[in-house]
């Protein structure tokens, strides 16, 4: 079984390659086309990287039998999105507080708030919101909502197309884009679905411990799209649609638990107890934090004051994240 590594490797480098391209080709799509910014990546491209999650949640919660699976997969989900891109702010700062932010990207942050809170008070509650007639959680529904109207938002945020540089001659158009991420994206899909089940094939060939390994393999696989595109996104100096790809996967990955509990006929995927509230909590924090810098981003005039905000909270979401980590592993 020694070609296993080896070919976990090889999907690792496609995926690489593939997200490289999908952040590329969207670049392009954000400077030649009047779609909304917001959209693109909070929409586009948060979809197409949260895709495996979708998957492995609904595998987790109709296939397995195993709601605490999804519900904690995407919470955690959610909060290694959010410490993404808490990283490359402090690593790149200044040009976090010098480029544009679309405010679009504060509402969904704001919707993705409130459904956090409002799963923390449920994990609080000793009654059910599970609807009996058709054995659905009426957060779903809440979901869906507040998704529908950040795509409602999102959708009437046009612009202008604009070009850094009139002399280059660009290979396709956009229409062209439009197929090549299309194509991409569908590859994507394939090698990041396959590389998470490749990772039970590792565990069971090298009796690795799944609560730790496994969990590892799997955190690669599907977070290393966002990662890769977060960072080609802030290459390009374009920490908007970096933000709006972030903050899009977390909206995009609600409405996933919302799809689950759907179709999970024994019970709901929203958890109560006292690991769900800690997760909760967790979920929170971040989320909060996040939303406090772009209120500062979009409402502070003079950035270079407030940047040491921004590095301050990033910290925050960093001590928050390893801390949730931490206390996993103990849990484990």
């Amino acid at each position: 079984m020694w070609y296993l590594i080896p070919i976990y490797i090889v999907a690792i480098a496609c995926i690489l390659f593939l997200s490289v391209a999908l952040a590329s080709m969207l670049n392009q799509l954000d400077r030649r086309t009047k779609i909304s910014s917001v959209f693109l990546g909070g929409v586009v491209l948060a979809g197409v990287t949260s895709l495996p999650e979708l998957f492995t949640t609904i595998s987790s919660a109709c296939l397995l039998s195993e709601p605490n699976l999804a519900f904690g997969g995407i919470l955690g989900s959610n909060i290694m999105n959010i410490f993404i891109l808490a990283i490359f702010i402090i690593i790149a700062g200044k040009l976090f507080a010098s480029g544009e932010m679309n405010r679009r990207n504060l509402t969904t942050t704001v919707c993705c708030l409130v459904l956090s809170i409002i799963v923390l008070v449920y994990s609080y509650l000793s009654v059910s919101f599970v609807i009996p007639a058709i054995n659905v959680n009426g957060i779903s529904f809440a979901i869906i909502i507040l998704y529908a109207l950040t795509l409602y938002f999102n959708r009437g945020d046009k612009k202008e197309p604009f070009d850094d540089d009139k002399s280059i001659t660009y290979k396709f158009s956009p229409a062209q884009l439009g197929w090549l991420f299309a194509l991409c994206a569908i590859l994507l899909i394939v090698f990041s679905i396959g590389l998470t089940y490749l990772t039970n094939v590792i565990a069971d060939a090298y009796t690795i411990n799944k609560n730790l390994a496994g969990a590892l393999f799997i955190a690669i696989a599907t977070a290393l799209p966002e990662v890769v595109t977060t960072l080609m996104f802030i290459k390009m100096k374009n920490f908007n649609l970096a933000t709006s790809s972030i903050v899009g996967g977390i909206a995009f990955n609600w409405l996933i638990l919302a799809i689950a509990d759907i179709f999970y006929f024994r019970g709901s995927v929203f958890m109560q107890g006292e690991s769900s509230q800690l997760l909760a909590i967790f979920s929170v924090i971040s989320v909060a934090l996040l939303a406090a810098m772009l209120v500062l981003k979009l409402l502070v005039k003079n950035q270079n004051k407030v940047r040491w905000a921004y590095y301050t909270m990033s910290g925050l979401i960093c001590a928050v994240t390893l801390t949730y980590l931490g206390l996993a592993f103990v849990i484990i």
